[in-house]
């Protein structure tokens, strides 16, 4: 996607306030957002009427996390 358009969708998904983190990846991905929701009902509400009627947006995947773990070794 062009840089302009990518700093566009970057901004508007930083006013989501369940938003806590926001990644430039490498892949087949250009982002990856974490984002924290109350239950299925606010993500569905999220992604139908707040991400995906952000410009540019193409396509998204949602993956669940069922637990948090503690990084074993951190890069110094």
């Amino acid at each position: 996607m062009p840089g302009f358009q990518q700093g566009l969708m970057v901004e508007e998904l930083r006013r989501l306030p369940e938003l806590e983190e926001l990644m430039i990846v490498t892949g087949a991905s250009d982002l990856l957002a974490r984002l924290r929701v109350r239950d299925d009902g606010h993500l569905r509400e999220l992604l139908m009427d707040r991400i995906w009627r952000i410009e540019g947006v193409q396509r998204t995947e949602t993956s669940l996390a069922i637990a948090e773990m503690e990084p074993k070794n951190v890069v110094g």
